[in-house]
C-alpha cells in the first residue's frame, strides 16, 4: 500500500487534531498511515505468539531486548500479550541509547491510560499510550526522533502470582546486551533509580539492580519476554516515500521452526538482530526477509495452527494487524496434511474446494482489519529425507497452481511463490500440471492421465550440492530452506509486490 501524504483520507480532520497537540510535538509534525496517530509496526525483535513460559516458581522477571527501528520515529506504542491461562502484570520502558554511544541511557516509561503498569488477562493483548521521544533528544544528526536504522532497548518487568507463569520465547543475543533477571523476589528494573546510569547496581538504594552499569542483564542464556508488536509515528518528511508494514498469519513454519543456524539447535523463534554488517540468523523466512529489507512486521504465527471453517474474533493476534499495509497468509499446511489424494481427480477437486473455502473465510476474517492480503503457495510435505512426497501431494500441487492462476479473483493483492523457491524439479511439476484445463474446481482439476503419472522427479525438497537439504524434517524448512525463501521474498518485494 503506497502511502503518500496527499492521499491520506480525512487529512483535514487529522490536522485539526494535530493543531491541538502541544507545540513541542507539532514542530515535528508526526503523522503515519494507515494508523495515523497509532502508527505502523516498525521494529525488529518482537514475537506475537510466545512458544515458552516461565517456570511457575519465579514471581517476577526483568527482560531487556535490543530492537532496530526501520523508520524515523518520534513516538512509539508497545503492545504486550499474555497467552497463558492466568493474568500477568507488566511494567515497561523504552530506553534510548546515549548520544554517540551504544548503551541504554534514557528511560521513557510506558503507561496504559496514564497508569504505570497494566494487568493483562489470559489470551489478550494490550496497547500502551504513545511514548514520545523528547524534543531535546539528540543522536547523531537526528534531533527529537529516533532515526531509521538506529536501535532502542525495551525493558519489561512482568509478575505473576506464585505457581503461575508468564510468556517467554525470544532467544537473547548476548552481544546485543539482551537477557534477563528473574526470581521469587524480583524488583522492577525498567527505570533508573538514580540520577545517572553509572550509579545502577551500587548502593543500598539500588539493591537488585542489574550490574555492569545497568547495561547487561545477568542471565543471557534463557528465553526472554518483551513487546509483541511495536508501532511508531513518523515525522511528516518520512512519508515522502511509500511505507509498508507486513503482518504474517501462519504456523510453526512462519514462526521460524527448523531455522537452526545458531549453535545449540534453537528453532528460530525470532532470534535476530540487524545492523549494517550483521548476519540475520535463526529467525525464519519472513523475519529474515523483513529485517533485511527494514520493513516493519507483525510475526503473528502460532505453531500447529490451521484455518478453521468459522474464524472467531481473535482478541489476541488480530488487533496487531490494524496498522499493517498487508497481511501474508502462510497458514494452511496443517490443513493440507489432513487430505488424502485418493484414486481420482474427483477426490483432489473436493480437497481443493474444501481448502479454498477455508482460505477465503480466513481472508474475510483478516480483511476486516487489513484489506490487502498476500497469499502463498505451500511447501513440499515429504519424508525426513525430503524425497518422498506424502499422500496429499497432488492436492498440494493443485492448490498451489490454483493460487498461481487465480490469486486476484480470490481477492488477494498478490502472492509469494514459496514452493517454487525450494521444491525439487518445479519445472517437471509445472509441465505435469499443464495438463489441467482452466483449474475449475469441481469439474476435474486433473485429467486421469495426469493423476497416473509418477511424481518421482517432483514434489520433494531441493538439496543443492547434494548436502544442503532445504528441509529439516520433511515439513519445516531447514536454515538453508529459510534462507532461500527469504531471498525469494526479498526479490518479490523488490519487484513491487507490496506496491500492488
Amino acid at each position: 500500500m503506497a502511502i503518500h501524504v496527499s492521499k491520506i483520507s480525512g487529512i483535514s480532520g487529522y490536522l485539526t487534531t494535530l493543531n491541538a497537540l502541544p507545540a513541542a510535538l507539532t514542530n515535528r509534525q508526526p503523522v503515519s498511515a494507515p494508523g495515523l496517530l497509532k502508527g505502523m509496526p516498525s521494529t525488529s525483535r518482537t514475537c506475537s505468539w510466545w512458544p515458552s513460559s516461565s517456570n511457575g516458581t519465579d514471581t517476577g522477571g526483568n527482560y531487556q531486548v535490543r530492537s532496530y527501528v526501520f523508520v524515523d520515529s518520534v513516538g512509539f506504542r508497545m503492545y504486550y500479550t499474555n497467552n497463558q491461562t492466568t493474568p500477568i502484570t507488566v511494567t515497561a520502558a523504552l530506553w534510548l541509547r546515549s548520544n554517540g554511544g551504544g548503551n541504554p541511557i534514557l528511560p521513557l516509561q510506558a503507561t496504559w491510560g496514564g497508569a504505570a503498569s497494566i494487568v493483562i488477562p489470559p489470551g489478550r493483548s494490550v496497547e500502551s499510550d504513545q511514548i514520545m521521544v523528547p524534543v531535546s533528544y539528540v543522536q547523531g544528526t537526528a534531533r527529537g526522533y529516533v532515526a531509521a536504522g538506529d536501535y532502542v532497548y525495551f525493558r519489561t518487568y512482568v509478575t505473576a502470582t506464585s505457581g503461575n507463569k508468564w510468556p517467554l520465547g525470544l532467544i537473547p543475543s548476548p552481544n546485543q546486551q539482551e537477557g534477563s533477571s528473574h526470581s521469587a523476589s524480583e524488583t522492577d528494573e525498567t527505570q533508573a533509580t538514580s540520577a545517572t546510569l553509572a550509579a545502577l547496581g551500587t548502593g543500598t538504594a539500588n539493591t537488585g539492580q542489574w550490574t555492569n552499569s545497568g547495561v547487561t542483564p545477568p542471565d543471557q542464556s534463557g528465553y526472554v519476554y518483551g513487546p509483541s508488536v511495536v508501532t511508531s509515528i513518523s515525522p511528516l518528511a518520512a512519508l515522502a516515500s511509500p511505507r509498508y508494514a507486513v503482518g504474517v498469519y501462519g504456523d510453526s513454519i512462519g514462526q521460524g521452526s527448523g531455522d537452526t543456524y545458531e549453535a545449540g539447535g534453537f528453532t528460530g523463534y525470532n532470534r535476530t538482530y540487524t545492523s549494517a554488517n550483521a548476519a540475520i540468523q535463526g529467525a525464519g523466512e519472513f523475519v529474515r526477509a523483513f529485517d533485511g529489507l527494514k520493513i516493519g512486521y507483525v510475526q503473528g504465527c502460532k505453531y500447529g495452527d490451521q484455518m478453521v471453517a468459522q474464524p472467531i474474533d481473535d482478541n489476541y493476534r488480530l488487533p496487531f494487524y490494524a496498522g499493517c499495509s498487508h497481511v501474508v497468509i502462510q497458514m494452511g499446511v496443517n490443513n493440507i496434511t489432513t487430505y488424502t489424494d485418493g484414486a481420482s481427480d474427483v477426490n483432489v477437486a473436493a480437497n481443493v474446494t474444501s481448502f479454498l473455502g477455508l482460505l477465503q473465510g480466513m481472508m474475510a476474517h483478516i480483511q476486516r482489519r487489513v484489506p490487502k492480503i498476500i497469499l502463498c503457495t505451500y511447501l513440499p510435505i515429504t519424508n525426513a529425507a525430503g524425497n518422498t512426497p506424502t499422500t496429499c501431494n497432488h492436492t498440494r500441487i493443485a492448490i498451489n497452481n490454483y493460487i498461481r492462476a487465480n490469486w486476484a479473483s480470490l481477492g488477494a493483492s498478490g502472492y509469494l511463490d514459496r514452493a517454487a523457491a525450494v521444491e525439487a524439479d518445479t519445472a517437471t511439476q509445472s509441465a505435469l500440471i499443464s495438463l489441467q484445463t482452466g483449474l475449475t474446481v469441481g469439474t476435474g482439476i486433473y485429467s486421469a492421465t495426469a493423476l497416473q503419472q509418477p511424481l518421482t522427479a517432483g514434489g520433494g525438497w531441493l538439496k543443492p550440492g547434494g548436502t544442503n537439504l532445504y528441509t529439516a524434517d520433511g515439513t519445516h524448512p531447514s536454515q538453508y530452506g529459510h534462507t532461500a525463501l527469504a531471498a525469494a521474498h526479498t526479490s518479490a518485494i523488490g519487484a513491487g509486490l507490496l506496491a500492488q
